[in-house]
């Protein structure tokens, strides 16, 4: 069983490791912006697939957390990583559900 410290370890990466990086034009320093879509779902279909959850009722569970009427902003697409972590992950599940009590 992996510990929480893990869980929220791999969950800080994926966030940092999902960021997309880009240069100010105007000031000359970095600017953190949500990844696209495309980007944040092959992250999360990558994710699946090493956990062997692709072929999955998971996969099919979390699909419709991942479809969007427009551009989803960075809440949005941070409240469907977490949804789609909670769904498919019984540590991340069992956190969530001590800290919400």
């Amino acid at each position: 069983m992996r510990s929480i410290s893990h869980i929220l370890l791999a969950t800080a990466l994926a966030c940092v490791f999902t960021a997309t990086a880009s240069a100010a034009s105007t000031v000359g320093e970095e600017v953190y912006s949500a990844p696209k879509v495309e980007e944040l779902k092959a992250s999360v279909d990558a994710w699946l697939l090493k956990r062997d959850l692709l072929a999955s009722p998971v996969r099919d569970g979390v699909a419709p957390l991942w479809n969007f009427q427009d551009s989803p902003g960075p809440n949005q697409l941070f409240d469907a990583l977490m949804r789609t972590y909670y769904f498919a992950d019984d540590d991340v599940r069992s956190l969530v559900d001590t800290c919400m009590t």
